[in-house]
């Protein structure tokens, strides 16, 4: 099965990173974008908007698309776009603490049944929480999972609670 990174890709999406960067930014932070920002080489650069000191902007490192890291500008997410617009992104990356990357957004819609930590009670979550997407992302093909993040009539049911 195909990894869902791989049929955006195949699709014709693009990976992309997003950064900021702005008057009173810390030194490591304002080194990392102006090395983005000056090296035409290495990145592909598209501004999305300058003023007063800030500039905002989508860049792709063609070296490396899918290292995640909170410690590097624009480390936290990649963007999936198939026009260089930027408006309708896939978002995929960090999203909640102490969990590996997923789909952040658009996410198809998810109900878990599942027992609450450390507890017999059980509890529904839905498509917000990683855990939910990421027992989705596992258990489903990832061709299906991209239609149902366009189609809203498909909704992934899943209960946890039967076969734990």
């Amino acid at each position: 099965m195909k990894h869902i990174l791989e049929i955006l890709k195949d699709k014709g999406f693009e990976s992309w990173r997003y950064s900021l960067t702005f008057k009173d930014q810390n030194l490591n932070a304002k080194s990392q974008n102006e090395y983005i920002l000056n090296n035409k080489e290495k990145f592909d650069v598209q501004i999305i908007k300058q003023d007063k000191g800030n500039c905002y902007f989508y860049f792709r490192n063609r070296e490396s698309e899918n290292d995640f890291s909170t410690m590097r500008t624009g480390g936290i997410t990649a963007y999936y776009v198939k026009n260089k617009d930027f408006k309708d992104t896939i978002a995929f990356g960090l999203n909640e603490a102490g969990k590996p990357p997923t789909l952040i957004r658009p996410r198809p819609n998810i109900r878990l049944k599942r027992f609450k930590a450390n507890s017999t009670e059980t509890e529904v979550i839905d498509n917000l929480y990683d855990d939910a997407m990421n027992h989705c992302l596992k258990n489903e093909d990832n061709e299906y999972i991209f239609k149902a993040m366009f189609d809203k009539s498909i909704c992934f049911e899943y209960d946890l609670t039967k076969n734990p």
